[in-house]
């Protein structure tokens, strides 16, 4: 629940360095071989991926990406970041 939370905090989730996506995404990878539907749960606090300035959506495509790229990814996180990724 604590991850939840950070997700909802916008100064720390969307940092300029980047750090709370990485964070996110480390998490969701994490919690997917264990719990898929918690980690998909979890990939949905990307939603405002498509509202974002240009460097951060830069920064937070990387991070949609590599949880993309990864292999093994569940149907349910797969579903949720292939989605948000495709948001122009």
């Amino acid at each position: 629940s604590l991850i939840a939370t950070f997700g909802r905090n916008f100064v720390q989730f969307h940092h300029e360095s980047g750090r709370g996506y990485k964070l996110l995404a480390d998490k969701i990878l994490e919690l997917d071989k264990m719990n898929p539907q918690i980690a998909s749960r979890f990939a949905t606090l990307f939603k405002d991926y498509g509202s974002l300035s240009p460097e951060l959506k830069a920064l937070c495509k990387q991070e949609l990406e590599r949880i993309l790229a990864t292999d093994g990814l569940s149907k349910n996180v797969f579903e949720i970041i292939s989605k948000t990724a495709a948001i122009k």
